[in-house]
Parts: structure tokens; sequence; C-alpha cells
């Protein structure tokens, strides 16, 4: 700091005295540190390069904004901003932190997105009850009906689709039928509905 004071006079004989100066410095102004409240992502992915998205939540205080890492803090920049998109290859920690911080660098807090995790089982519709006719003895051979399942599943874009009783069962009266929709990861999904049978046979009349 450099304090200059420059005196000018018009006239002779005039005085001038400095009886008490002060200067005091006010100081650095206070500095608060960010404070994280909570880390969060979106669904894990179950397959390599989805976009997963991270959240994080608190306060950056006196910081400019949230810095993301992987590998350690500080290292692998993966974005900045309160919410980013990653797609990771393989299972990835990731680290976050407001930046920068009034004294040393804050530790991180971190999350960990896992990668080929698969969870969720199929969704699958089966198709409306179904009434069949029946033959002389009242009796039907049950259809193949898994080419009418809808099915969606989160990763698996082809699920194999059973059907029990399997096809080709003789039924009679009023059966339920089953259809399960399995994925690549093992998930089973399922649904049920009714197939009966209806004597559309007209009964035999003898005479004597």
């Amino acid at each position: 700091m450099e304090l200059k004071i420059v005196v000018s006079s018009d006239h002779d004989g005039e005085e001038m005295a400095l009886d008490y100066l002060r200067v005091e410095s006010a100081g650095a102004p206070p500095c608060t540190d960010p404070v994280i409240s909570n880390v969060s992502k979106s669904d894990d992915p179950c397959q390599a390069g989805q976009p997963v998205t991270l959240s994080v939540s608190g306060s950056l205080n006196d910081a400019d904004d949230w810095h993301w890492y992987t590998d350690a803090c500080g290292q692998t920049t993966a974005g900045t901003g309160a919410q980013i998109v990653v797609n990771p290859a393989t299972t990835t920690t990731y680290f976050v932190r407001g930046e920068p911080a009034c004294g040393d660098p804050l530790p991180c807090e971190t999350i960990t997105v896992f990668v080929g995790i698969d969870e969720e089982a199929p969704a699958i519709s089966c198709p409306a009850n179904q009434v069949v006719s029946g033959n002389n003895n009242c009796e039907a051979i049950l259809a193949d009906y898994t080419g009418q399942a809808v099915v969606n599943d989160n990763c698996d874009p082809d699920p194999a689709v059973t059907q029990s009783p399997a096809a080709g069962t003789e039924i009679d009266g009023t059966q339920t039928v089953t259809l399960y929709a399995e994925d690549a990861a093992g998930n089973i999904g399922s649904c049920t509905f009714n197939v009966s049978v209806e004597d559309n046979t007209p009964p035999v009349l003898s005479l004597p």
C-alpha cells in the first residue's frame, strides 16, 4: 500500500500540521466454503456408453462452480456445473467439489456409476381372453400366443417369450395361459389370460 500526501501553498507563511495520522487495513473479506447436501445419479446403465445424469445440490457460497472429476479429486475433469451427463464405458467413481475453496481444497464427495447391472424385468402384456371352438369331445389344441405379446425392456431389445402350457397342448373348459418374457440378464416378467373352449357341435339325434 502506498500513501501520498501533497501540500501546496499560495502565500508565504501558511502552516500545516499533521497532528495524528493513522491508516488501517480493513483486512480480507470473510469467505465461506461450499457445502454439498447431496450427490445423486439417474439409473445405472446396463450397457457401456449409455448416458447417466449426475447431480449435486448444496450451496456454493464463495466458490465459483461445481467441478467433477474421475480417478481422484483434481485429476481428470468430467465436467462442471450442478448437473452433468456422462457416458461411462465401465463402472466409474466420480468426484465433485466446489472450487475455489477459501483455504485448502475441500475433500470431494463421490458417487459410483455401475455399468452392466440390469435388475429390471421386462414389461409384457398378454392378448385378451380367447374363445376357441372345441371338437366333438369339447376339446381344443392350444395355439401359440407368444407372437401376440407386447414386450418392452430397458436393456434387451428382443427378450425371449415363452408360453405355459405350451402350444399344442390339448385343453378343455377354460385354461389359464401364462406368457413369460426373459431378458439377456435373466430377469423375467409375466402375464396371464384365459382360453375358453366353446362347444359349437350340435347334438346328434338318433331315432329308434
